[in-house]
């Protein structure tokens, strides 16, 4: 998929775009069949979960990939793949992986914060629109009951003073199971009033494309509905750690990065195709309605 002239701006000038319908019903299904797998113990690398404080139920599960093929195929679809290229160049690696479950009733707020703030600490030296950009894949319906995803368009631009240009922050350990570099409300508070914060709501199968130092929260899940997102984040070659340590003082799971940092190849869209219609998900989802 190549993203137009106009999509790109808007990315550009925001630091986020929403593109709704990239992905079906019956591909939808596979993804959630394969995460209520994924965010169990019984996965091959349980390790790389972590789970709500409150109430012990699944926050993440990084890595995805290594235990789904179809998660594996996924994230390097020509639909995702290809425009995170035009915006950051062919010569680019996963990042990190994760499914974000903020389930019905349980399901943990996120703290407004820029993600480069950790992800500098972690050994990235540039955060810019054309450096790093994460990809969200909408896993269900998702509406302002859910707990959405909340962005202040245009934070992407304000050059903070901290350390890799991000705004002034506080390390939060106490909110929720994620320690979280939050930003600081004053911040939120002035860049909000220039722009109004927009609530990430549509469709599962909606994906939106944002930047590293985009400022972004989510609520707490009070609803009867599951919201689970796909979350993938991709960076250039030439911005690579060079080793795979971090400042963070506590990180909660050895695979919050990922060690395969090769340059990334266009999946199958066939082969995808395929698993969907292995699993007989056309007729599932067709039945449901």
């Amino acid at each position: 998929m190549e993203l137009t002239d106009a999509q790109i701006e808007k990315y550009e000038r925001d630091g986020l775009l929403v593109v709704g319908g990239l992905f079906t019903g019956p591909e939808i299904a596979l993804l959630r069949d394969e995460a209520a797998v994924v965010g169990t113990p019984q996965r091959k690398t349980p390790g790389a979960n972590v789970y709500e404080k409150k109430s012990g139920k699944i926050r993440q599960a990084y890595a995805s990939e290594q235990d789904s093929e179809a998660w594996n195929l996924a994230y390097r679809l020509p639909r995702i793949l290809e425009p995170v290229q035009q915006f950051l160049g062919e010569q680019v690696y996963l990042w990190h992986s994760r499914i974000i479950f903020k389930l019905a009733h349980v399901g943990e707020q996120w703290q407004w914060h820029q993600d480069f703030t950790s992800w500098h600490m972690d050994g990235a030296a540039r955060g810019g629109v054309h450096d790093m950009i994460s990809v969200m894949v909408l896993l269900d319906d998702t509406t302002s009951e859910n707990g959405p995803v909340r962005f202040v368009p245009g934070s992407h631009l304000e050059e903070g003073a901290q350390e890799g240009g991000v705004l002034d922050w506080h390390y939060d350990f106490e909110t929720t199971a994620y320690p979280v570099h939050t930003t600081l409300d004053e911040h939120i508070e002035r860049m909000s009033a220039k722009r109004p914060i927009v609530e990430c709501t549509g469709p599962a199968g909606t994906v939106v494309f944002f930047t590293a130092k985009t400022v972004h929260s989510s609520t707490d899940n009070l609803s009867s509905r599951d919201r689970r997102i796909m979350y993938l984040v991709y960076n250039r070659l030439d911005n690579m750690p060079s080793t795979m340590e971090t400042q963070r003082p506590d990180v909660v799971t050895p695979y919050y990065l990922n060690d395969n940092r090769v340059a990334l190849e266009m999946s199958d869209e066939d082969a995808f195709a395929g698993l969907v219609e292995q699993r007989g998900l056309a007729a599932r989802v067709s039945a449901a309605f």
